[in-house]
């Protein structure tokens, strides 16, 4: 509309951008690498992965180079799907609906969990398992099954920046060092107002011979 925008605005823009570009990565790599970590078969695909596409770009990575990492890809977008930062999303209706034999009228708050509705067996089989290969012949049974972004009109704008930005900073830190979880698998955490995994998570890191 041209139209300032207040202080309380330009607060509340900022703060979402703290909390969804830094805050969330970082609770998605640690997921991801606490996930890989705990399978050596899950591991070993990877760092077969990093070799074949790396091969060249030991100091620098590109782009491109990045964005062909599919399995690790996978392993990032299963382990959102098992952990999603997001606690809840939220829609409003603008139009009337009937779901299930539920009238929702104009103006209602719907509110759905991604954590539960992403275990759901009727589209992810065995849900609790960590499969990143489920991906690779995938489609959604539903749409907007898998909503780690959300989905629809609001689904995240960072949703590619995501997946670039924690696959470069795992890329270099698995080709570089040997990672082990040596605490037990984390429990989800939902006292804040993202659900990260409940500390103590600990790695043994050991950096690799040149």
């Amino acid at each position: 509309s041209g139209e300032m925008l207040s202080e309380d605005e330009i607060c509340g823009m900022l703060l979402a951008t703290l909390f969804a570009g830094q805050h969330t990565s970082s609770i998605t790599s640690t997921w991801t690498l606490a996930c890989i970590a705990s399978s050596k078969r899950v591991m070993t695909e990877v760092m077969k992965e990093q070799e074949e596409t790396t091969d060249g770009y030991k100091e620098q990575l590109s782009y491109d180079v990045v964005t062909n990492m599919q399995f690790l890809e996978n392993c990032m977008k299963e382990a959102l799907r098992m952990y999603p930062p997001p606690i809840m999303l939220m829609r409003q209706t603008k139009v009337p609906m009937t779901i299930e034999g539920y009238e929702i009228p104009v103006g209602t708050t719907l509110v759905v969990s991604p954590a539960a509705s992403m275990r759901c067996e009727d589209v992810f089989e065995k849900p609790d398992v960590f499969n990143p290969w489920r991906y690779d012949n995938w489609t959604e049974p539903y749409q907007n099954s898998y909503i780690a972004f959300g989905g629809g009109l609001h689904r995240c704008l960072g949703e590619r920046f995501a997946f670039l930005q924690v696959r470069s900073i795992l890329s270099v830190l698995l080709r570089d060092y040997d990672i082990e979880l040596v605490s037990s698998f984390p429990t989800i955490n939902y006292d804040s107002m993202v659900a990260g995994p409940r500390p103590p998570v600990t790695f043994r890191v050991t950096r690799k011979p040149e």
